[in-house]
C-alpha cells in the first residue's frame, strides 16, 4: 500500500534534492520530517504532507492544537496567551502609551483586543 499522506520535494529555496533529516516528530508528536538542505543549509518539511492532508488537518484538527477557545468555544480562552504577553513585558517597562499596535503572527488578533 503507498503512503499518500506525504510527498516528497525538491529544497524551496535552492532547489537541492540532497537534505540531512533532523526530526520526524513536531509539536504535539505530529508527524514533521524536519530536514536540512545540505546545498543551501535551508530547513523545510521534507516529505511534506499532501494538499489533501494539509486540507484536513486546518479545516479539522489546527483549532484543538493551536487555537483551543475556538475549538471549545469558550470565551475564557480567548485573552489568556494576551495576558501572558502582557505581563512578561510589563516589568521591563516596555509597555507604554501608544496610539497604534502592529500585531504580527497567525492568531486569532485577540491580543489586539486585549491591548
Amino acid at each position: 500500500m503507498v503512503d499518500t499522506t506525504f510527498t516528497k520535494s525538491l529544497c524551496p529555496l535552492c532547489g537541492g534534492s540532497d537534505h540531512r533529516a533532523v526530526s520526524t516528530t513536531g509539536q504535539f508528536g505530529i508527524p514533521a520530517h524536519v530536514v536540512v538542505c545540505v546545498g543551501c543549509g535551508s530547513s523545510f518539511l521534507n516529505p511534506r504532507w499532501t494538499k489533501e492532508r494539509y486540507d484536513r488537518f486546518y479545516s479539522s484538527e489546527y483549532d484543538t492544537y493551536y487555537r483551543p477557545e475556538v475549538s471549545q468555544n469558550d470565551d475564557r480562552y480567548k485573552f489568556v496567551p494576551a495576558s501572558r504577553i502582557v505581563a512578561r513585558l510589563q516589568p521591563h517597562g516596555l509597555l507604554r502609551p501608544f496610539q497604534r499596535v502592529l500585531d504580527l503572527g497567525s492568531g486569532m488578533g485577540h491580543a489586539l483586543t486585549y491591548l
